[in-house]
This record gives C-alpha cells, sequence and structure tokens, in this order.
C-alpha cells in the first residue's frame, strides 16, 4: 500500500493505520451505533446473542461484534448410585419420573420407562432405542461413504500405487520407496482432495451427526413428557444412564459410535437429572421379581428391576 502510494510513510503499525488514515474510527461508529442498539433485540429477535459493544469498519462496510453464550456443559462427574445392596439413589428427592437408559454399540442408547400396578407387577413398558444403523443413515455417513467412494474412483491407480508401499518398515530401502511413491502420486490425489466438495461434505457430516444425536434425546424427552403426563403431574423427568465402559471407536463386527456425544446431549436434555447407574443393574433382573418379567423379551428385562429401587427401597440383584 506504502509503494502504491496509499498508505504515508509513518504510518508503521495498525494503532497508527486506524488514528492516522482519514475516515469513520472505530469508536466513532460503536458511538453512534451505540446510540440505536439498546433495544438490539428488536432488531435482530431470538437470536440468543448479545451486543458485544465492538463495531469495525474500513469506511464501506460494518462488521458487529455478538456474543453467543455457550450451552451448560455437563459436569465433570455425574452423581452415581452405589453398586451394593439396598444403594440409594443420590437423586431420590427429585421425585421425579424415572427413564432408564441402557448405552451400547449396537444399540447406540435403549431408553424405556416401566409402569406398575399396586402390587408391583409390571402394567407396560415403553421404549425408545437408537441403533447404530440408524445413526449412520439419518447422520448422512453411509451416504458421504459412496460419494467419497465414487469421488476417489479417478485416482484409483495411484490409491492401489500407494497401497503396495508401507512406511512401517525398518528397512531403509523400503522406506525410500514409500516416499517416492508418495511423492509420484501425491499431486493427482492433492487435485481431488483439495477440491470444496470434500470440505463441505466433511462439514454437513458433522452437522449431521450433532442433529441426529440431539433429535433422538429431544423425541425421547417429548414422548415421555406425554406418557408420564408431565403437563398435569408437574413432575419432572430424570434419567438413569447405564455407566457402560466401552469405547465407542469401530472394530469388527460393530460400527464406531458417538459414546461421549450421547452421554453429553442427555446431560443436556435432562439437566441436573442424570445419574449413572452401574453396569450391572441395567443387565439383571431382581430375584425376586423373576416371576414378573417371564417371557417378556430381554430388552424388556433390563429395566424391570430398575425404576422401583429409586427411592431408598432394598431390593436384592442377582
Amino acid at each position: 500500500m506504502r509503494t502504491a502510494g496509499m498508505l504515508p510513510a509513518d504510518i508503521t503499525s495498525e494503532e497508527k493505520f486506524r488514528s492516522g488514515v482519514a475516515g469513520p474510527k472505530d469508536s466513532e461508529v460503536a458511538n453512534r451505533w451505540n446510540a440505536f442498539l439498546p433495544n438490539l433485540a428488536t432488531v435482530r429477535p431470538n437470536v440468543g446473542q448479545k451486543f458485544a459493544q465492538v463495531v469495525h469498519t474500513d469506511g464501506v462496510t460494518i462488521s458487529l461484534m455478538f456474543i453467543r453464550p455457550k450451552p451448560a456443559e455437563p459436569p465433570d462427574k455425574l452423581p452415581c448410585m452405589g453398586k451394593e445392596e439396598g444403594a440409594v439413589n443420590p437423586l431420590a428427592y427429585l421425585h421425579a419420573d424415572w427413564l432408564g437408559c441402557d448405552p451400547g454399540k449396537t444399540n447406540m442408547a435403549t431408553v424405556a420407562h416401566e409402569e406398575r400396578y399396586p402390587s408391583g407387577a409390571v402394567k407396560s413398558v415403553w421404549q425408545r432405542s437408537l441403533t447404530a444403523g440408524q445413526y449412520y443413515r439419518q447422520s448422512g455417513i453411509t451416504e458421504h461413504a459412496k460419494e467419497s467412494k465414487a469421488w476417489m474412483a479417478g485416482i484409483k491407480p495411484q490409491q492401489d500405487e500407494l497401497s503396495q508401499v508401507t512406511n512401517y518398515t525398518a528397512s531403509l530401502q523400503r522406506y525410500r520407496e514409500y516416499a517416492d511413491t508418495t511423492l509420484v502420486t501425491w499431486p493427482a490425489r492433492w487435485a481431488e482432495l483439495s477440491k470444496a466438495r470434500w470440505s463441505n461434505a466433511r462439514f454437513r457430516l458433522y452437522g449431521g451427526k450433532q442433529r441426529t444425536v440431539a433429535k433422538f434425546w429431544a423425541e425421547t424427552v417429548k414422548g415421555a413428557k406425554v406418557r408420564c403426563n408431565s403437563a398435569a403431574t408437574g413432575r419432572p423427568l430424570a434419567l438413569a444412564y447405564g455407566a457402560a465402559g466401552f469405547s465407542g471407536s469401530g472394530s469388527i463386527g460393530s460400527k464406531g459410535v458417538p459414546v461421549k456425544q450421547m452421554q453429553r446431549e442427555a446431560c443436556k436434555q435432562f439437566p441436573g437429572r442424570v445419574v449413572l447407574v452401574h453396569e450391572f443393574r441395567t443387565s439383571r433382573v431382581s430375584s425376586a421379581r423373576t416371576n414378573v418379567v417371564a417371557g417378556q423379551a430381554e430388552s424388556f428385562r433390563l429395566y424391570m428391576a430398575w425404576l422401583n429401587t429409586w427411592f431408598g427401597e432394598e431390593r436384592s440383584y442377582m
């Protein structure tokens, strides 16, 4: 800019540029807008953002800075129900309608709510599940894999050539072969992988994953409120989440699933009303109620002994 005669010689920093170049300054423009922006919610309603009192301009365009409050993060450590017999639910004081959730790889989450007769017999069981297959289809992972395969078909010769060598070797000669092959095939691969369609597809895939998990939990809460008639009773919904210790990475015979994301989204949908339940409580039924659950599907059995233990009642578990 100085060479072209657009910038004086004594302008050597951004601060001097902003104070030495003629035209409206950030502070001046901000003062003008401050008189107009106290009622900013009327200009941009329901945006959930707060004006940051910062306005940038280059004399032609204006950029307004907003602060979007971050959503509440789940606690670092969720309350957990003990393993011992007769363990008391630490959130029993909520007097809520409880749902049970059993996480897994095939079924990413199976959420259930049971209704019992006064005698203790199970009247009905309501449940919702999100399988790994549903997650892959709804989030767009399956479609993305098909598109990627079609896009990569154009550089299949380079990919095949690169697959014949490896950098996991102790031989210097073989490593040099790998390096040479990488340099030879790189122009063609970079020409394809640098196309905008790849970044656009990854962005769509990221949003699809987030939406699929959020939609499942939102619909689960909505359905549970209808079943429990929460509007009439005023009782909140709470979640007993199975403390399953497993990795969500893919393996032989199973697809990768977002284990942590499922739990984080559950904490958002049930703020302050999630308790971890040890795994043995999600896969065993009460020995005193074996006759009650006889004949029920296995997925139903996981929950039959759960929801009557939350208020300090002592029960025997196998």
